[in-house]
């Protein structure tokens, strides 16, 4: 059974094999993280690769899908330890694709 999703939360989830198009946006399309976060072009087997060594969760950093009521994908939430010692402080991220901000 899966939890009612209230209007004033975001619900995040783990990636799915189904997500892994949406992965490949962000590597894909410079519109879909924004000016600023856009990394370039990159080898789109890499997101692949990833998610199936780890499911984009490790030690060294995470990443979770955000999702609608519907289950679709509409974003990422990131996080990865900074400082030292490691995991004194956290950089975390969060990106929605264009066409669900706002």
């Amino acid at each position: 059974m899966t939890p009612a999703i209230h209007a004033d939360t975001v619900p995040l989830r783990a990636f799915a094999e189904g997500d892994l198009a949406f992965l490949d946006r962000l590597c894909t399309d410079p519109d879909a993280l924004g000016e600023f976060e856009w990394p370039g072009f990159g080898d789109p087997r890499a997101r692949r690769k990833r998610w199936e060594t780890d499911g984009y969760i490790s030690a060294e950093s995470a990443a979770v899908a955000i999702v609608r009521a519907d289950d679709a994908v509409i974003g990422i939430a990131t996080w990865k330890p900074r400082g030292f010692p490691s995991g004194v402080t956290y950089e975390i991220g969060v990106g929605v694709l264009p066409e669900h901000r706002g």
